[in-house]
């Protein structure tokens, strides 16, 4: 079919227009020119402002459901890592005894909130030595064994194992 030069002015109509037009001209259109024309205007692409509020508020719901599981594994990681520097201090004390040449004693405690004597460095902070063995360090590097209960501040304890002989240190949470 061939067409005319007034055809091409209803591609520029709305599709209200296109219907109308139709009707009165129904030998220039078929189904597939009404598939392929779209109305000059179309919606912008993008989001309401209910949607992004909506994703912000699910954002908050999820973060403080997370924020506190967060705040105690850092307050646990925290806890063993002060661990890890007693059981450091004591090979440090025990380097001390092989190096000065000199036996040096832990005594036996029963409950302090301070450092045992001959300790290196500070006691941690709120930190409780709840019980200890004695725990003798020979200046050869042999060690006599023991264990120390300590409490974290967060009220957990945890107990160091020394063992004999060649002094190694294991960690448990109680």
């Amino acid at each position: 079919m061939k067409r005319k030069h007034h055809d091409l002015k209803v591609w520029h109509l709305g599709i209200d227009q296109y219907f109308i037009c139709q009707a009165q001209c129904p030998y220039y259109f078929d189904q597939q020119q009404a598939k392929t024309m779209t109305s000059p205007v179309s919606r912008l692409s993008g989001f309401t402002l209910i949607e992004l509020l909506i994703v912000l508020v699910l954002i908050g719901l999820a973060g403080s459901m997370v924020a506190p599981n967060l705040w105690t594994a850092y307050e646990k990681a925290h806890e063993r890592k002060t661990v890890q520097d007693i059981a450091a201090s004591i090979q440090d004390l025990r380097l001390k005894a092989f190096h000065s040449g000199k036996s040096i004693l832990l005594p036996a405690v029963s409950s302090a909130e301070h450092a045992p004597p001959h300790w290196p460095g500070a006691w941690p902070s709120g930190w409780q030595l709840e019980s200890s063995t004695a725990i003798q360090l020979l200046p050869t590097g042999v060690t006599s064994g023991g264990s120390m209960r300590l409490r974290s501040p967060g009220g957990r304890q945890w107990l160091l194992e020394l063992s004999p002989l060649d002094g190694k240190v294991s960690i448990q949470r109680q």
